[in-house]
């Protein structure tokens, strides 16, 4: 039987079959083409696993984070960062909290600070080839290879999808569906090969997320100045969302969408007139601390 030659309805879920072994081939050939033994990352560096997580731009933050609890930056009133008095670069333990500590001479935006290009190029040099190396985030050959398994799979999706469109166009019949169907499972392709860690970079990740886990359940009990190396790693394993925000409200000036969520839905900060209203203590606003950024934002 020509399969070309099904009623549309039979078709297109002979289509949507096909969509969906081929999408799952794709996903199979990434996640089978970079597995491999899986690796250790050096836990003494947060750094590289804050990259490997969440690229550059959480390693900066990651940076910020541990300056300010080592009281080598400060964060102003005005949620702006900047150098305590006396702080050189030469107190930073690695090129990135080098860089930070020169970028923060002068004032700060926190916004502006983590995606710096220069603070983002120097932990782009300092990490990535490293992990490039040990095959956790995908190099060129792997995007190559990711390309390749796409483009032959959207080929096949096109041109299955074309030879019934011209079948339906010479019979008139429908074809919106068909090509909406193309469409889609194209689009579900290109994002199934998407990704800047591999398959390994992924298992490491969750192993590290497995390993710490009990650094993760007692994250309320740390505290300000006291454990900066398992602040550190809190924040290069799970980000900084699982940092208490009671103990370390310097946490807001570095997540500022967080801040502006968190106005922007309470109802008693959004219908209060004054910031000094919004730091009452009301327990709408957490005890003051849930709404510490709209008085000054």
């Amino acid at each position: 039987m020509n399969l070309f030659d099904l009623p549309g309805p039979q078709f297109l879920a002979f289509y949507a079959m096909l969509g969906i072994v081929v999408v799952g081939a794709v996903y199979y050939l990434k996640k089978h083409g970079e597995a491999g033994e899986p690796v250790r990352l050096p836990s003494s560096d947060p750094y590289l696993i804050a990259y490997l997580r969440g690229g550059a731009v959480d390693a900066v933050r990651l940076g910020v984070t541990v300056l300010v609890d080592r009281t080598l930056l400060v964060i102003g009133g005005n949620d702006e960062v900047s150098c305590r008095d006396g702080v050189t670069p030469r107190h930073g333990s690695n090129d990135l909290e080098r860089a930070i500590l020169e970028q923060c001479a002068t004032p700060q935006s926190p916004r502006d600070l983590v995606v710096s290009p220069r603070l983002t190029g120097v932990a782009r040099r300092s990490y990535e080839p490293l992990l490039l190396h040990m095959q956790l985030l995908a190099g060129s050959e792997q995007r190559q290879r990711r390309g390749l398994h796409a483009g032959i799979a959207i080929v096949v999706l096109v041109t299955v999808a074309a030879i019934k469109v011209a079948i339906g166009l010479s019979r008139h019949r429908p074809v919106s569906f068909l090509v909406i169907s193309a469409m889609v499972f194209s689009v579900l392709t290109l994002f199934t090969i998407r990704g800047r860690r591999t398959a390994r970079g992924d298992r490491v990740l969750d192993d590290l997320a497995t390993l710490f886990d009990a650094l993760r359940g007692r994250a309320s009990e740390l505290r300000p100045y006291t454990a900066t190396n398992e602040l550190a790693l809190l924040v290069a394993v799970f980000g900084l969302g699982a940092v208490p925000l009671v103990a370390f409200p310097f946490r807001r000036a570095l997540t500022p969408r967080e801040a502006a969520t968190s106005c922007g839905t309470s109802s008693s900060c959004g219908s209060s007139s004054s910031g000094s209203s919004c730091g009452g203590g009301g327990s709408s606003c957490g005890g003051g601390s849930g709404c510490g950024g709209c008085g000054s934002s």
